[in-house]
């Protein structure tokens, strides 16, 4: 599945989720739908100019747990503040055997990340609340569109300017600021 993506980070996840909820009501849409809340464990694996394979493992408040195998293509970004990319998701049911065959197709672990998410639909987008330890709260918001994905940031109140590219690793690696 294509997507487009950003992130917006000092974002205030109460706020933000009452202004989707007052847009929602002034314009009769659908109020915003909370999908997941749990924690993720992910681990990159890479392999030369391949495509990245993440191995993730969702494990959901109340509801058990997944794994799932994500193909990442290479990404292209339009704009320095939003990537696009192309996300291929297999669920998977025995996370070990998965390592193994992706270690014998010559890919390497280059990186993990377990971060807690809140995942809430609006509007057709899918909005991320995401939180490595204590640290501090962002949003990525996804979208099939670039329009649409300006309309959500705009819903939300910010701008462009405001959002940004950043991946999980420089996030957790400490590099929040918002520019490139």
């Amino acid at each position: 599945m294509s997507e487009i993506e950003t992130k917006i980070f000092g974002i205030r996840r109460e706020l933000a989720l009452n202004h989707l909820r007052q847009c929602a009501y002034e314009r009769s849409i659908d109020l915003p739908e909370q999908v997941f809340n749990g924690k993720l464990t992910a681990v990159y694996y890479r392999n030369g100019d391949l495509p990245l394979i993440r191995l993730r493992t969702e494990e959901q408040v109340g509801r058990g747990s997944r794994n799932v195998l994500t193909v990442k293509k290479p990404e292209i970004s339009f704009h320095f503040k939003v990537k696009q990319c192309t996300e291929e998701n297999i669920v998977i049911i025995d996370l070990a055997q998965a390592d193994r065959l992706v270690r014998l197709l010559g890919y390497e672990p280059v990186s993990s990340i377990v971060k807690n998410r809140e995942s809430w639909l609006y509007n057709g987008a899918r909005l991320e609340f995401d939180r490595i330890g204590e640290g501090e709260i962002w949003l990525e918001i996804e979208t099939a569109d670039s329009k649409h994905l300006m309309e959500v940031i705009e819903d939300l109140g910010y701008t462009l300017e405001q959002c940004s590219s950043k991946t999980t690793e420089e996030i957790r690696d400490g590099n929040l600021s918002s520019s490139l």
